[in-house]
């Protein structure tokens, strides 16, 4: 197998690669969900023994890269019943959480189809909720969960959930699979908090979303006696009460165009978004792209966010959003997210 999309390459493992994959097996951090928090302890001879005997019909080994660099590795196994067994680990840190994945399985996936395969499976761990989301993304049915029915490399029980995909539901991420429509545009949340409390939650999300994260930081910090919203002369009562605000930023997005999609998280104040949300939006050109906002708070909602916003943001489709409470879960985010990734 030897897949070309875009920078990423997708080819059968060869004896070179296996120095790099004993580096990959023997990191507890890379093989944790995989039920091995101390690494495998193999080495490149082992590995090589392994994979001699691969082939497209039993079992087969693949190296992940992109833009000429290695950065993990994915793998099929033929069943009985012309059904094909996957798994994948991006095993670099800098190439996590960045919407491959997704691109990476639609390829591997319709590779397998386009053999013939019947169905696709796969397992993962319970816990591991980004790669749960992207899976049922993708298409995937859960079959079963397997509540503790395993132990790990250190003793601890674990839980995982079987998958099941076939070709009628596969929802592929591939630009020529979706009409010519671009799905490898970047999803970008990008948040202001003056407490810590949206901080905390856009984290959640962008890890959820596989999104990168922007921080809307104010030229001029906020004080806690800037936020003291019952005295009526303090920064940000002044500010809420004069719609032409506008709060400068001290930092700046690189490269916006290449986000399709921004998530703009905020607290909300006075029933609406911050005047620095204003300015945020008033910074840069969101023609023909997807604004999703969301907000924390206690009990407001958005109120007439996102008809602001839109405002400020003519050419952009602004979607309603949604608050959520200070301790929502990755997965509810992950599951709210689902519609615009």
């Amino acid at each position: 197998m030897n897949i070309q999309y875009n920078g990423i390459c997708i080819r059968n493992a060869e004896k070179a690669d296996c120095a790099q994959l004993a580096v990959w097996w023997n990191d507890g951090s890379v093989m944790a969900h995989a039920g091995f928090p101390n690494g495998l302890n193999t080495s490149a001879e082992k590995i090589a023994e392994q994979i001699a005997d691969d082939s497209d019909d039993t079992i087969r080994r693949l190296i992940i890269e992109y833009e000429g660099r290695p950065i993990g590795e994915t793998s099929f196994t033929v069943t009985e019943d012309n059904s094909a067994e996957i798994g994948i680990k991006i095993c670099e840190p800098e190439y996590q959480e960045k919407g491959l994945g997704r691109v990476i399985l639609s390829l591997l996936i319709r590779a397998l189809f386009d053999a013939g395969r019947e169905k696709i499976l796969l397992d993962t761990n319970l816990k591991n909720t980004r790669a749960r989301h992207v899976y049922e993304m993708l298409g995937f049915r859960k079959l079963r969960i397997n509540v503790d029915s395993w132990t790990d490399q250190v003793g601890i029980p674990q839980s995982f959930i079987d998958y099941e995909l076939t070709p009628e539901h596969f929802h592929s991420f591939l630009a020529e699979d979706k009409g010519g429509q671009e799905t490898m545009s970047k999803v970008l949340v990008a948040y202001f908090s003056a407490s810590g409390v949206t901080a905390r939650v856009a984290e959640r999300l962008a890890k959820a979303a596989g999104a990168d994260l922007f921080e809307i930081v104010p030229a001029v910090p906020y004080t806690k006696a800037d936020l003291n919203w019952m005295n009526r002369n303090s920064r940000s009562s002044v500010e809420m009460k004069d719609r032409s605000s506008r709060p400068a930023i001290a930092s700046r997005i690189d490269d916006p165009e290449q986000y399709g999609t921004v998530f703009v998280g905020f607290p909300i104040w006075w029933y609406r978004e911050p005047s620095i949300i204003d300015t945020f939006m008033e910074s840069y050109d969101f023609t023909g792209k997807t604004v999703v906002p969301f907000a924390t708070s206690g009990s407001s909602g958005l109120g007439d966010s996102a008809r602001n916003l839109q405002a400020l943001a003519k050419g952009a489709k602004v979607e309603e959003g949604k608050r959520f409470p200070a301790r929502v879960s990755e997965e509810d985010l992950a599951a709210w997210a689902a519609k615009w990734l």
